[in-house]
Order: C-alpha cells, then sequence, then structure tokens
C-alpha cells in the first residue's frame, strides 16, 4: 500500500497542466474542493458510550464543514447521494476505525460524484476495552479535520494519508511510554509530552497501528501501519524508541 501510495503520488505531479485543463484527470485534491460545503452527516444517533461521546466532540471541536447527526437508516438512504459526506464507525480487521467518506455510487459516470473514502483513524481494538476510544476521540476528530483541510489544498497529502504527519523535530518534547501516565498527560493537556497510541487486533487480525499524539494541541506526529505477526508487535518497539529519540525527544518509560 505504501509503494502504491508513492507511485501513484509520483504520477500525479509528473502529470501535465494541460491533463487538468481538460478534465480529463480526477484528483483527490480536485474532489474535495466541494468539501468545505457540503453538510457532512455524522452516523451517530444512539445511547451508547461512545455514540454519545463522538456526538459531543464533533459539536464541540467541527469547524471544517456543515454537520448534521443522522442514524445509520438515515446513512443508507443517503449514502449514494454526493451532496453528502459521512463520519462513521467502521470495523475491518479487528480494528474500529473512524472514517469519513464522499457519498456516491462507486460506478457514476461522473467521477465527481463517486464515493470515496477520505481518511480514516483506528480508534479501538476490537474486543479490548481500554477506554482510548473515548478518552483520545477529540483529537481524532481533530486529526480528521487536520488531514482534510490540508488534503483539500494538496495532492501530496491526498495520497499520502495519516503519514504525512510524520516527520520533524520533537525537540524538548516528553514521549510517554507508560500508558497510563500517557492517558493522564492527554486529559491534563500537557503542553509538553507527546502520548503513543497503539491498537492491535485481539486476533486474526493482519494489522496494527501506532500513533503519537501531541497531548498539548492534540497534533498527530506520527502515524505507522505495520504487520501484525505476534503479541507484541502491536506496541511502541525499541525500533519506534530509537526513532523517538532521534528526533530529539525526551523517553520516559
Amino acid at each position: 500500500m505504501k509503494k502504491f501510495k508513492v507511485l501513484a503520488l509520483a504520477i500525479i505531479l509528473l502529470l501535465p497542466v494541460s491533463a487538468y485543463g481538460q478534465g480529463k484527470f480526477y484528483t483527490r485534491k480536485a474532489r474535495l474542493e466541494d468539501f468545505p460545503a457540503k453538510t457532512t452527516k455524522v452516523v451517530a444517533i444512539g445511547n451508547s458510550l461512545l455514540e454519545l461521546n463522538l456526538r459531543a466532540e464533533v459539536t464541540s471541536r467541527w469547524y471544517l464543514s456543515p454537520y448534521e447527526f443522522c442514524t445509520p437508516e438515515d446513512y443508507e438512504k443517503l449514502k449514494d447521494d454526493s451532496n453528502y459526506y459521512f463520519l462513521r464507525f467502521v470495523a475491518e480487521d479487528g480494528i474500529a476505525f473512524l472514517l469519513l467518506e464522499k457519498g456516491g455510487k462507486e460506478d457514476d459516470s461522473d467521477r465527481f460524484k463517486r464515493t470515496f473514502e477520505v481518511i480514516r483513524i483506528p480508534i479501538a481494538s476490537l474486543g479490548i476495552s481500554s477506554g482510548k476510544d473515548v478518552i483520545y476521540m477529540g483529537a481524532f476528530i481533530e486529526i480528521i479535520q487536520a488531514y482534510t483541510e490540508k488534503a483539500i489544498n494538496s495532492d501530496a497529502t491526498g495520497y499520502s494519508g495519516l503519514e504525512t504527519f510524520n516527520g520533524g523535530s520533537w525537540k524538548g518534547k516528553y514521549v510517554y511510554l507508560n500508558p497510563s501516565d500517557a492517558d493522564d498527560a492527554f486529559v491534563e493537556n500537557a503542553s509538553d509530552v507527546l502520548v503513543p497510541v497503539c491498537f492491535a487486533p485481539a486476533e486474526g487480525g493482519q494489522w496494527c497501528y501506532k500513533m503519537v499524539i501531541d497531548a498539548g494541541t492534540h497534533e498527530l506526529r506520527y502515524f505507522r501501519k505495520a504487520r501484525f505477526r505476534k503479541e507484541g508487535d502491536g506496541a511502541i518497539s525499541e525500533s519506534d524508541i530509537n526513532l523517538f529519540s532521534s528526533k530529539d525527544a525526551f523517553i520516559v518509560r
């Protein structure tokens, strides 16, 4: 998948300007330009703690487009309508995600009206109750918007996914490796702390996800999708720690 993203981005950057002017090439940036003017339907009309938390955080933090809450039944009726974007929970390969997608039909003759996935962010390991889906929900929503805002203006971001946030110096920041300490620092909005958040499938899944989020700003500083072969693969490894140290961060075990 990573190789595909690099190849796709290279093709985009090498295309002549005339390809865009003739309207024959539909990049992710071009297809996302209508996002700020379209209504985002947030699929969360229920009484579960997760849905209630999503509704509260969207109400508090969503700024990038108009939004409305809707039921799963509403989503089924409207999902083919390209006038809407949808924010909803999905589950795949043992991981729960918060997904932003554009409505539409996959085979619509007008490519601007076809459905496509804007971005998804992992929020929980299915079958494992850690509470991180609730604790970090506000950050997940802000990261989705930060990515989308960049992708509206940049094909490089559109084809890089959340990995676009990797890189840069972490000088003077403290990376808390103990999950409990990290959660506490995040809740306290500690301005100088970066918190690792990892999700791995309880069983049967092939992929795990590692993120580092700024406790103070909720910025995503690191994202990695990695193969999950054995217990421990879904945690921060020594190679990860060495990478963090190379960014001039202080490691707190």
